[in-house]
């Protein structure tokens, strides 16, 4: 049997260093194997894991991070370790999937994300700090290429939709996670204070979107819906689309295949 391969990154607990985790974990799941599907479902465990310790573990502090993969043969072993406040997952309720928009919390999603796309989950805490242990098997070895991908690139521009002048578009490119989740919201929030509350987030350049993300866009999807408008989303590809799948969230927004679509949909008969 092959000795178990490991790997170790270790950075300060901040928000900008998400994407250089992400960048990480990537690199480990395709060395051990592991199909787009499976990447991202690392990468979304690992992000989430990792936004927990930065905003709850050490909140207003400083402190570090480490991330340790463990390759065995046929499973992929994650540990996140922190110094920060234990964190007690039983105090996090299960979220509800199925509830109304008005009804719908903001946080939770994390840990269910965790849960949803890893094998084991677990928390440890002592005297050297606290530590989460997540186990990925390995379903189907692939030697499949990645995609190119923009994890790493950022951008957000906003305009005047070319199908129907009252909308308007914000157009995202790359990672919107813990860290930059509150630029998308700024972005939404300028636009809908200026009165255009006809709005779509273009996501045909996203390739990744945590729950910090999604709780942006929920609260820009309230503020419109206030103000008689509404938020709609498109261009998403299969991975970013199970993170709304995972969470609900599909069930809550009109996701549409293209601008043109999502435009349109705001005039039709059929438009919330």
């Amino acid at each position: 049997m092959a000795e178990p391969s490991f790997y170790e990154l270790t950075v300060p607990a901040r928000f900008e260093n998400l994407a250089l985790i992400g960048e990480f974990i990537t690199s480990i799941a395709r060395r051990a194997g592991f199909c787009d599907k499976g990447v991202f479902n690392l990468q979304l465990a690992c992000d989430e894991a990792c936004t927990n310790v930065m905003e709850h573990a050490y909140g207003e502090g400083e402190g570090l991070v480490r991330i340790t993969c463990t390759l065995h043969p046929g499973s992929l072993e994650i540990q996140v370790h922190d110094t920060g406040k234990p964190f007690d997952p039983t105090s996090v309720p299960v979220p509800d999937l199925d509830a109304p928009l008005e009804e719908r919390e903001v946080g939770g999603l994390g840990l269910h994300f965790m849960r949803s796309v890893m094998d084991d989950v677990r928390f440890d805490f002592d005297d050297s700090g606290n530590r989460l242990t997540m186990v990925k098997r390995l379903e189907v070895p692939t030697s499949e290429v990645a995609e190119t991908s923009e994890a790493c690139g950022w951008r957000m521009d906003a305009r005047r939709s070319d199908w129907a002048e009252d909308v308007w578009v914000v157009e995202a490119r790359g990672r919107i996670d813990a860290g930059l989740a509150p630029e998308l919201e700024e972005q939404l929030r300028t636009l809908l204070s200026a009165g255009h509350s006809l709005l779509i987030v273009d996501f045909r350049r996203v390739s990744y979107i945590s729950s910090s993300g999604l709780k942006a866009l929920l609260v820009a999807l309230r503020s419109a819906r206030s103000q008689g408008g509404d938020l709609r989303l498109c261009g998403m590809n299969d991975r970013v689309f199970e993170v709304f799948t995972l969470s609900g969230f599909h069930k809550i927004f009109s996701i549409h295949p293209s601008e043109q679509e999502a435009a349109a949909a705001f005039h039709s008969s059929e438009a919330v």
